[in-house]
Order: structure tokens, then C-alpha cells, then sequence
């Protein structure tokens, strides 16, 4: 469809950045979406995800316009922000040991609580481990409670929101994504770019494909603490020629999502319409 404005046509370009459909909703609620997901389907002329993964799922789970689909939408990863401070080396955080890091909304998305297991399951070996999740949400005060019943919640610490995430990563050990699913997976990313070894889960549907099913970073299953604690270990464990071969091998993957990289795909695609 075309929309008239003063006289002019309006070419309508749509981006996905996450699933339509919400496993914690009910029929009612996801109906709703997905005839929601139909009218802009076809009130748009080309179609953009954020991964392959969620259009995927869009082309399975449309009622009309698989065909639309399949000759106007493609896929363009989200571009990275610019960091600041990745070169000050300044010490954050006042304690010692070992730090896993992670950022994000406090929500079940998010799926912390399966990261807390984790660092519960990883203080048997590294007493002196620290959790640092950054970020504010709803489920703090579950949050909270789960980390009560750590061996030693001292050691977890919700730092709540802040803006310069920059400083984070580089008084991090690692990075951990333990997400049930994201569209894209932005912060990992990030933490490739500022040289900071990651690991996420195989959640649907964008970290997989940053870390190119692996050869990147660690993946493990969604919700399993044990796994996530094996991953972990396996890098505070490794030598310092064997991690600078992996953050410098995801620094140059992180590249290919710089602005200008994802800047000129969307000028390509405005240009074609």
C-alpha cells in the first residue's frame, strides 16, 4: 500500500527487531498481535529483520504474505554504538576475584536466575567470583531473593542502570547473555568490541549468528546452570595466548556491525525502492 501525504506517496519500510509472538501470553493477546503483524505486512514495502532468525519466524507464522515476504524483506544486524572509555583502564569495581559480567533489563527475558545458579554452582571453585549484573527492571526483588540463597551473596552485585556501559567491560573476565530469547543480541557486540570474551545461550534468535554458532564465543542451552558454569570455567581457564586468540577473534567479527558497515545496507535498501 501506498500512503498519500500532501500528495506525495509514502514507501513504508518496516524493521522486526524481536519475535511476534509471546510465549507468556495467552491466545487472546498473540491473535491480536499477528493481525496486527498482517496489516503491516502488507501496509509496507520492503520488510527489514534484525536477524535471520526472527524472519524466519515471521515468514512461518504469517497468514498472507509469505510471498510479499520472500521477495521484499531482508536482513540487517543492528549496528554498534560507540563506546566511550574502552582505553581507560581504570579500576571500577573496589573487590577482588574473578568478574562475570551482564547487562540488562531485570526481567524473566533475561533469564538472570538461571546466571545466578550458575555463580552459585562456580563459587565451589572460585570462592572469590563476582557476578556484576547491570540494569533495572521488575524482577529485582526476585532477583534479590534468589541471590539471598547464594553460598555467598556478597558476591553478587546488582549495580542497577548506568549509562556508561563502557567501563563495565573492560573490569570484566567475561560476558555472559543467558537470555530465554532476544531479537538481535546488541551487548554482545559490544563486549566483542571492547575485547571481553563472551558466552551467550542459543536462545532464539540473534546471538547465535553474532557468534556464528560458536566460532566466536561459547554457546550453551537456554536455562541450563550447569553447562553456563562449565562455559565459564573453561575460560577463566585458559591460557593468555588462548584468550587473546578468542576476544581477537571476535573483535574482528564485531567489526562487521560497525555503523558505516550497517549504514551503507540500509542506504542500498532506501535507494531500491
Amino acid at each position: 500500500f501506498f500512503f498519500n501525504l500532501f500528495g506525495r506517496k509514502i514507501n513504508f519500510i518496516q524493521i522486526f527487531h524481536n519475535r511476534v509472538r509471546r510465549d507468556d501470553k495467552g491466545y487472546l493477546h498473540n491473535f491480536l498481535r499477528q493481525v496486527v503483524l498482517e496489516i503491516i505486512l502488507i501496509s509496507s514495502v520492503k520488510m527489514v529483520s534484525v536477524s535471520k532468525g526472527v524472519f524466519n519466524e515471521i515468514f512461518n507464522q504469517t497468514w498472507f504474505s509469505s510471498k510479499k515476504l520472500k521477495l521484499n524483506a531482508t536482513t540487517i544486524y543492528n549496528p554498534t554504538r560507540k563506546l566511550e572509555c574502552l582505553s581507560d583502564n581504570k579500576k571500577l569495581y573496589k573487590f577482588d576475584g574473578k568478574i562475570i559480567l551482564a547487562v540488562g533489563r531485570l526481567c524473566v527475558q533475561k533469564d538472570f536466575s538461571t546466571l545466578i545458579k550458575a555463580h552459585s554452582l562456580l563459587l565451589e571453585k572460585y570462592p572469590n567470583c563476582n557476578l556484576v549484573i547491570v540494569g533495572d527492571g521488575d524482577e529485582k526483588e526476585n532477583l534479590l531473593r534468589l541471590a539471598n540463597q547464594s553460598s555467598n551473596p556478597d558476591r553478587i552485585i546488582f549495580w542497577g542502570y548506568d549509562n556508561d556501559i563502557a567501563r563495565h567491560y573492560i573490569n570484566a573476565d567475561v560476558f555472559v547473555l543467558s537470555s530465554i530469547h532476544e531479537g538481535f543480541g546488541l551487548v554482545l557486540v559490544e563486549a566483542m568490541r571492547a575485547k571481553l570474551p563472551v558466552i551467550s545461550t542459543n536462545c532464539p534468535y540473534g546471538p547465535e549468528e553474532i557468534l556464528d554458532y560458536g566460532e566466536y564465543g561459547k554457546i550453551v542451552n537456554v536455562g541450563d546452570q550447569v553447562a553456563l558454569n562449565t562455559a565459564i570455567q573453561d575460560i577463566f581457564q585458559m591460557s593468555d595466548i588462548e584468550r587473546n586468540e578468542v576476544i581477537n577473534l571476535a573483535y574482528g567479527r564485531s567489526l562487521e556491525f560497525s555503523p558505516n558497515i550497517i549504514g551503507q545496507q540500509y542506504k542500498k535498501l532506501i535507494n531500491s525502492l
